[in-house]
């Protein structure tokens, strides 16, 4: 039986990797914002009800925004770049491991959440019911949610 806290490694990566890719578009977005906020405006005749100028944003500090947005996206980027190569690391030594051994619960893991294939495919392929592979894919969602507890020992 494979440790929970190797699942959950897995899993904690891949909510990394989605949180990062969340925030590059938020920081994407931002600097978009910014740069549509800080083009001038058409210029328009001037009415006596009207205050002649409208005030923008100051060009230095819409301009140091801009720069600050720029290098926490580089950074989110290349943490981005480093968390996608320690997943497919991961991936790929699951993979070495899952073949080496017999561990029946490492096998699904690496059928349902790595290749992304249907319990019913599962359950043909390994030749068990689909009811015992549906229990075993929910024992491996317990160690990934930290939910599972340890049968007592008597």
């Amino acid at each position: 039986m494979t440790q929970p806290v190797f699942y959950r490694i897995y899993q904690s990566i891949k909510l990394d990797i989605q949180r990062i890719e969340s925030l590059i578009t938020n920081l994407e977005r931002d600097i978009r914002v910014l740069v549509t906020k800080s083009e001038p405006t058409i210029a328009q005749a001037p009415t006596f009800d009207e205050p002649m100028a409208k005030v923008s944003p100051k060009p230095d500090k819409t301009f140091n925004s801009i720069l600050a947005i720029k290098e926490e996206l580089a950074l989110q980027k290349a943490f981005l770049q480093h968390r996608q190569i320690a997943l497919k690391e991961i991936e790929t030594e699951i993979r070495r491991v899952a073949k080496r051994t017999n561990d029946l619960e490492l096998r699904i893991f690496v059928a349902c959440w790595l290749d992304g294939k249907r319990i019913e495919v599962v359950a043909d392929e390994f030749g068990y019911a689909i009811s015992y592979i549906y229990n075993k894919r929910s024992v491996i969602r317990s160690y990934i949610n930290n939910d599972y507890r340890a049968p007592a020992v008597m």
